[in-house]
């Protein structure tokens, strides 16, 4: 016999749904955590760096890299050592927030759309695949500001971020429909 509560599972799939409060503590951590991003990002835009620190993440050349990192001064670069820093705690909160959508997603479209469902599943391991990449491509950033432009430093940062992004992309439509309110059963 089942002695799981009907919060922990959807209805009719037998699938585990992740708690609604472990969610939306996610993406709030996410969105106070983006906020302090954005404001340390500030500094960096410059015309070598248009987008700041995602500039220098998809800086795939040590030319490049250099280029940004030249065009900072120290203030701009304790900023960006700042950001990566902090970003260790966002790609938590990201990571959690995307998996544990695409778990939701997937507990609830489970008996209805099998296919759906997969994905969802597919995706939420995606998100922490994201997370991992996240922190590695922050480890090459972090050692690019200390020790300067290097080109694996630079291509492993770049093949991190761009794997990241494509993830991240991936995930969020099959994690934004569990932040929707569902119908309580009469």
């Amino acid at each position: 016999m089942d002695t799981a509560s009907p919060n922990e599972l959807s209805r009719g799939s037998g699938i585990a749904m992740p708690r609604r409060w472990t969610l939306w503590f996610a993406v709030g951590t996410m969105m106070v955590l983006y906020v302090v991003l954005y404001r340390l990002n500030r500094p960096l835009v410059n015309a070598v760096a248009p987008r700041g620190i995602i500039s220098f993440e998809l800086a795939h050349t040590r030319d490049t890299s250099s280029a940004m990192l030249a065009s900072w001064d120290e203030a701009a670069r304790s900023s960006a050592r700042a950001n990566l820093i902090i970003d260790y705690c966002f790609l938590l909160a990201y990571g959690s927030a995307l998996a544990l959508g695409c778990l939701t997603t997937r507990a609830r479209t489970a008996s209805r759309w099998p296919l759906v469902a997969q994905m969802a599943r597919i995706l939420a391991a995606g998100s922490v695949g994201a997370a991992v990449l996240d922190a590695v491509e922050n480890a090459a950033l972090l050692l690019q500001l200390t020790d300067g432009a290097s080109v694996a430093l630079a291509l492993l940062a770049w093949g991190c971020a761009s794997a990241k992004f494509t993830l991240v992309l991936l995930a969020i439509p099959f994690a934004l429909p569990a932040l929707w309110p569902t119908r309580r059963p009469a």
